[in-house]
């Protein structure tokens, strides 16, 4: 085994004296001329593309949105061009077009729409009760807030 050993050696500083350091320089310096010429081509196409996509403002990158088919021709244009004056369309809505194109200059951060909910539910009272009715709205009122308040702890 250790005779095996000594072989192995021997054998690897031989590999070792027989390489050529000038042909490794050599491989060495071709190998970067290649990757300097592939960086110089590659970067104006890097550039173009970095140019064409819009920078992340926010956590959000922009992303398009579905390119919009039903748009108005000048003659069917109202006289004044105003936003308000735009007959509303069902496909485009001139103020979101109007976002998402300041979205897209990066003027604004890419956002996503949230849901609308309220915040309590709505209690009901008739007109001019008291006691009994506002006692057990508060109650359900109450129980809303101790619920909320356990599922913000549950989510910490």
């Amino acid at each position: 085994k250790e005779a095996e050993k000594k072989r192995e050696e021997k054998k690897r500083k031989e590999e070792l004296d027989k390489i050529n350091v000038e042909d490794v320089v050599a491989e060495v310096e071709t190998t970067h001329k290649k990757k300097e010429e592939f960086k110089a081509e590659m970067k104006p196409l890097i550039e173009e593309d970095k140019a064409s996509k819009t920078k992340r403002l926010g956590p959000r990158r922009y992303q398009p949105q579905a390119a919009v088919t039903n748009v108005l021709l000048p003659e069917e244009m109202p006289e004044q061009r105003s936003l308000r004056r735009l007959p509303q369309q069902s496909t485009l809505n001139p103020f979101r077009e109007v976002f998402s194109d300041l979205q897209r200059r990066n003027v604004l951060e890419a956002r996503v729409p949230q849901k609308k909910r309220m915040r309590y539910a709505m209690v009901e009272y008739e007109r001019g009760t008291k006691g009994d009715r506002e006692k057990e709205g508060m109650a359900v009122l109450e129980a809303m807030k101790k619920k909320r308040k356990k599922e913000e702890k549950a989510a910490k």
